[in-house]
């Protein structure tokens, strides 16, 4: 069920989406996580950075979207999430961001608890842009996936021209050799 955040918007939280795109693929869609960066300080929080790839494949191919997220240890603050499960919110954050790539993330890019986050911490002026921005964001992001699709096939209308040309190569190869025999 979607959550409600100040401003009233709805969000799909990543759990939701994970259950959509697993309905909607069944076996045929493929989640990981990969820690990219985990510093780890004496005198300062902790910092991890995650990488999530969603890989769906259809009989049109496959398609991989792949997104980030970072995330502090908390702290000042033992009793906020990040604390004790900065991973964990790392990771759940990577995966709605991978998600919403693939076009799992209703109206906004933002998962449900980054958004609930930066309302939180910014005034209401700081939102705006960062919606603003989000939009923008999610406006090149469908744009770069339009492109990666396009090189997609050009990559493989070059990868069957190959494959042609190495079969005519090797009947060519045949033909020299029944003619030098």
């Amino acid at each position: 069920m979607p959550v409600k955040v100040q401003g009233g918007k709805l969000y799909k939280t990543v759990a939701e989406r994970v259950n959509e795109v697993h309905a909607d693929y069944k076996e045929n869609v493929s989640i990981t996580t990969e820690i990219i960066d985990h510093i780890r300080r004496d005198d300062a929080p902790n910092e991890i950075v995650m990488q999530a790839t969603v890989t769906i494949t259809t009989d049109n191919g496959k398609q991989t979207f792949i997104d980030y997220a970072q995330e502090f240890q908390d702290l000042k603050n033992p009793k906020k999430v990040n604390a004790t499960s900065y991973l964990e919110n790392c990771i759940t954050s990577s995966i709605g961001r991978a998600l919403a790539a693939a076009g799992y993330s209703g109206s906004e890019y933002a998962s449900a608890d980054e958004v609930q986050r930066a309302m939180s911490q910014s005034s209401d002026k700081q939102f705006e842009n960062l919606r603003k921005e989000n939009d923008e964001l999610g406006q090149r992001l469908k744009k770069a996936v339009q492109i990666y699709r396009q090189q997609q096939q050009q990559i493989e209308a070059q990868a069957a021209s190959l494959e042609k040309a190495a079969e005519l190569l090797s009947l060519n190869e045949v033909i020299e050799k029944g003619e030098s025999e």
